[in-house]
């Protein structure tokens, strides 16, 4: 199980995404994913605690959001899948009708324009879910296995 901040900013918001870059990346910490919300005008970035100091990184995402720089941060604690997909699709196209539990979500990964993290709530993959990736015949595999 790895413990993730999901935060969300505004596309208004340029430079805040090369801002917490940095700051995890000097912390020993890593973004791994982006999701656009064309619809809202937002984007979510996913960062991975390697090196959990919650106090530190709280403090410099609350002084982010009383600027007005993101809309919300929030602590996850969630297992990680990775999905390849096919690189001649697009990505929510492949992805609209993957079943997620309640409190699971899907995100692109930062560094492989075909590749998705599922954040799961359970170790093991759902029946549906399951059955979902062989239909769809995705490679996968657990993240850091």
């Amino acid at each position: 199980m790895y413990i993730l901040i999901e935060i969300v900013y505004p596309l208004s918001e340029e430079n805040v995404e090369a801002a917490i870059e940095n700051y995890f990346k000097a912390t020993g910490n890593l973004l791994i994913g982006r999701r656009i919300f064309d619809e809202t005008g937002e984007v979510l970035l996913v960062v991975l605690l390697v090196y959990p100091n919650l106090s530190a990184s709280t403090i410099f995402l609350k002084d982010l959001l009383d600027q007005g720089r993101i809309k919300s941060y929030e602590y996850l604690s969630h297992y990680l899948v990775i999905f390849d997909l096919d690189p001649h699709l697009d990505i929510p196209m492949q992805m609209h009708d993957f079943p997620l539990r309640p409190g699971e979500s899907w995100f692109s990964a930062i560094d492989n324009p075909h590749r998705i993290y599922v954040a799961l709530e359970r170790y093991i993959m759902s029946p549906e879910q399951a059955a979902w990736v062989l239909q769809h015949e995705v490679k996968w595999a657990y993240f850091g296995k």
